[in-house]
């Protein structure tokens, strides 16, 4: 069966340089499906060999959408989704920026929004994994015993 892909609402307008006024940005969001081989690449140790910091998760519980990988990629000083994504190897439509690290690590579990699956931070992986699950732990509305 041949499945569109929809991209996926992340509750927030594509941020063309909210950080800074060339389109740049600290903290983006990948949106990642395993059947594209761009994003298998990418998911299969590229972000690793590339010795960026970012944490992800895969979210193959949300309802209306086929399974797919959320990470957070930071950087030090601000970078353009043009050449993060030739980096990458993917095509730009598949990052977002984010004007707060905090409020994206915590979408990887849909911390903020109740009326989303509320994904276990157990599943968070990457080289800043611990500080994505320390953003979803805190100030939480579900407690870790309910997202599960």
């Amino acid at each position: 069966m041949n499945e569109e892909v929809k991209l996926i609402d992340l509750g927030h307008d594509d941020v063309e340089g909210q950080e800074c006024k060339d389109g740049r940005s600290r903290t983006w969001m990948l949106l990642l499906y395993e059947d594209d081989p761009s994003h298998k690449a990418v998911l299969d140790g590229k972000l690793f060999e590339l010795d960026w910091n970012f944490a992800g998760i895969k979210h193959d519980s949300d309802v209306g959408v086929k399974p797919h990988h959320h990470i957070v990629v930071l950087f030090k000083d601000g970078r353009k989704n043009a050449d993060i994504a030739n980096d990458l190897g993917i095509d730009k439509k598949w990052l977002r920026a984010w004007d707060r690290k905090k409020r994206a690590f915590r979408y990887l579990c849909h911390r903020d929004n109740s009326d989303k699956y509320q994904y276990s931070t157990e599943f968070i992986y990457g080289t800043v994994a611990e500080q994505a699950v320390n953003a979803c732990s805190k100030g939480n509305e579900l407690s870790e015993a309910q997202a599960i």
